[in-house]
């Protein structure tokens, strides 16, 4: 407002002495503009106000100098530092140059005083200051753009990234075509000549796409050696000889391999020969951008089974009955000179060949690995199912974290359904079906959505009204479904068939394996640790001078070594169960027991080791639930002279005297590591009792031996 009101206020001007002289200072606001802008924007009003000033006062007036002045200074501050930036010497120029030619007028200097100096020091002042805020909010900008350009583009390429790919592939007209593109061997590369050449190969190609970019083609690296072009407003044929020139470019490419590379004469720089596979296809229905990519797909797929280096153009087709894909093996195929373009069809219920081989060889890196689960790893499985079953547009996936699933990937729905959390109990009425089938993980299609309840927020993963139809599988871990995979169609209710919960079924098993082999390593974790708690707990119970303090430390070792809850110790009687040691926090509840009391009762009558994914802890005796805080470990205690040949699974037939209970959170159900430390632990207590009992029984026979008659 400052700067608007004091420019306002020069604006006015000129004003005129008595003797007709003009006092001017509309030249300062150009002059500062000078400073941020340079003389291109600057120069046209100077050139304005000077010739009005010329013509109106003649060619040695108070304006005319002003306007010399301060383009002169302005100028020359500009030109050595190109850049908006306030100095005080810099604003003391500018003020003096705009000042100074009030000397002219001897018989008006007092205005100096007057009129003069309060409006230039506003007017310097105010503009200096709301130019400051300006180049602040745009040094802002520039940075939120710089942020932005990090998020989705692609570093190694300079293309913009698989997320900048997403946003732009939902946004593409009918009549656009997509182009997928897949460098072929690369593999060869990397294991021949180092990751560093596959990196310069990646340059090298980035740098072919990012030559054909205009305002209607925009390229993307949307995996390792896997690229997309988008083409906007394209007819058919421009959009063929664009792959076609593409295939040739990337052919005609070289790469400089290291000096120490094998190949290549002394003296000469080696290089490496590059070729691509390439699928093409076009979008003719607004709502088709999954289809349209599955097509492409599918066309990479089969310039690859092809021979490579080649082009496949897909077009839309009848749905043909679909067959498990299989992989043929054989030599390397000869190229010809100009492989030709092939033209294939792929009905809406077919494709995705080509995504649930690279899922199935990325699962299998994956196990070789023997690494925890990334959210990466999650969405590459997703969307690989998603372009992989027939008919499917969109999905989710949810994994079970502290009893509740949450979902940990999405595609084709808003990323704020990322982290919402369903109830257990929600999640198996959403899949419907027997029990049976949800531990066989076996796919339950739906199509009748509309007799669902949409704000059911328990149940449903994502609003029904978006969802036509919908596979659900459950991933199974040993006895339990620790998450679903959710596949769907957001246009049809008629768009899944029997091959697509086959499909379905395959990426079902794939998550199973992986989460299979994360638990196997949290196994394998957990009983390290375990090998060398049991180490402490022998030793300690070898200094424990009373059976109370051989339960102490059974109970606190328990509680730290399986990171639990809560451990507790019952005595068994006929009146029921009695807390003997205890360790962390027991719900109050499960102080005493009576007899025929939920779970810990019928652990003791069957005698029997009962591992209980969720319970209710505000029972007595605990009861087991869909859904819940807490995961139960239930072990019976019997006698040692019973139990030394028997394994925990195995009880039975021998005096239960004791019943030991933990319980932790159940994001951290107990595998079978935990129950073989819970049983390790148990055995050396029992041990330990005996000696202690032992040793009593030998303290009191010689206490009767030593006394008189």
């Amino acid at each position: 407002m400052l700067t608007l009101l004091s420019s306002l206020a020069l604006v006015a001007f000129p004003w005129h002495t008595l003797d007709g002289q003009a006092l001017d200072l509309r030249f300062v606001p150009p002059a500062l503009l000078m400073l941020g802008a340079g003389p291109r924007y600057a120069g046209p009003v100077y050139a304005l106000l000077l010739a009005l000033g010329w013509r109106v006062d003649g060619a040695v007036s108070p304006a005319v100098v002003t306007a010399l002045l301060t383009f002169g200074v302005s100028g020359l501050l500009w030109w050595r530092q190109r850049r908006l930036r306030w100095h005080l010497h810099e604003v003391a120029l500018i003020s003096a140059a705009a000042t100074l030619p009030i000397l002219l007028l001897p018989a008006e200097r007092s205005l100096l005083s007057g009129a003069w100096m309060p409006l230039l020091l506003g007017n310097v002042l105010g503009f200096a200051g709301a130019s400051w805020v300006l180049t602040s909010r745009i040094h802002l900008i520039r940075l939120t753009w710089q942020l932005h350009d990090l998020a989705h583009t692609d570093t190694l390429t300079g293309l913009s990234n698989r997320r900048q790919y997403e946003r732009d592939l939902r946004l593409l007209p009918p009549g656009s075509h997509l182009v997928l593109l897949d460098l072929d061997h690369f593999k060869r590369v990397n294991d021949r000549y180092g990751h560093a050449a596959g990196d310069r190969a990646l340059g090298v190609v980035g740098a072919v796409l990012g030559a054909v970019q205009n305002d209607q083609i925009q390229a993307y690296r949307i995996g390792g050696e896997e690229f997309a072009l988008l083409i906007q407003g394209r007819l058919d044929v421009a959009a063929e000889t664009l792959g076609e020139q593409v295939l040739f470019q990337v052919r005609e490419a070289r790469v400089t391999l290291p000096q120490d590379a094998a190949e290549g004469p002394a003296g000469e720089r080696p290089t490496l020969r590059l070729t691509c596979s390439i699928g093409l296809a076009k979008l003719t229905d607004s709502r088709d951008h999954v289809g349209m990519f599955r097509r492409a797909d599918e066309a990479l797929h089969q310039s690859k089974q092809g021979g490579r280096d080649r082009l496949t153009i897909a077009e839309a087709g009848a749905d043909l009955p679909w067959t498990k894909p299989s992989v043929a093996v054989s030599g390397p195929d000869p190229r010809p000179v100009v492989p030709p373009t092939r033209h294939i069809q792929v009905g809406s219920a077919q494709g995705g060949s080509h995504a649930l081989w690279d899922a199935l060889l990325q699962t299998m890196q994956e196990l070789s690995e023997d690494r925890p689960l990334t959210h990466a790893d999650h969405l590459r499985l997703l969307r690989s199912a998603v372009l992989a079953v027939p008919g499917a547009g969109a999905g989710t996936l949810s994994v079970l974290e502290r009893g509740e699933f949450v979902v940990v990937a999405q595609t084709g729905f808003q990323d704020s359904v990322i982290g919402r959390a369903f109830g257990a109990a929600g999640q198996r009425e959403w899949y419907g079906g027997r029990s049976e089938d949800a531990l066989t993980g076996r796919p339950r299609m739906l199509s009748n959505l509309e007799l669902m309840q949409a704000d059911d927020q328990n149940m449903l993963v994502c609003d029904v009204q978006d969802i036509r139809a919908n596979i659900c599988v459950p991933v199974v871990v040993g006895a339990q479904v620790v998450a679903y995979l959710n596949i769907d169609s957001l246009e049809r209710t008629d768009a899944f068939g029997a091959e697509s919960l086959d499909m379905a079924g395959i990426f079902g098993r794939q998550l199973s394996a992986l989460l299979t082999a994360q638990n196997r390593r949290a196994e394998r974790q957990t009983l390290e640790q375990a090998l060398s708690e049991v180490q402490g707990l022998a030793g300690q119970l070898q200094q424990a001078g009373t059976a109370q303090a051989a339960l102490d430390v059974l109970v606190r070792q328990l509680h730290a070594a399986l990171w639990a809850d809560s451990v507790q110790l019952y005595s068994v009687s006929a009146l029921g169960l009695d807390i003997l040691a205890s360790a962390g926090t027991a719900p109050p509840e499960q102080d005493s027991i009576l007899p025929g009391q939920g779970l810990c009762w019928s652990s003791v009558e069957r005698q029997q080791f009962l591992n209980v994914p969720a319970v209710r802890a505000d029972v007595p005796g605990y009861t087991e639930t869909l859904s819940g805080p807490h995961t139960l470990l239930l072990l019976p205690l019997q006698s040692p002279r019973s139990s030394e040949t028997l394994a925990p699974e195995q009880l039975g037939g021998g005096e239960v005297w004791g019943l030991l209970t933990v319980t932790r959170s159940v994001a951290r159900p107990f595998l079978a590591v935990d129950e073989a430390c819970c049983a390790r632990f148990a055995h050396l207590t029992e041990r330990a009792l005996n000696r202690l009992e032992r040793e009593h029984c030998e303290a009191q026979a010689r206490m009767h031996d030593t006394q008189p008659g």
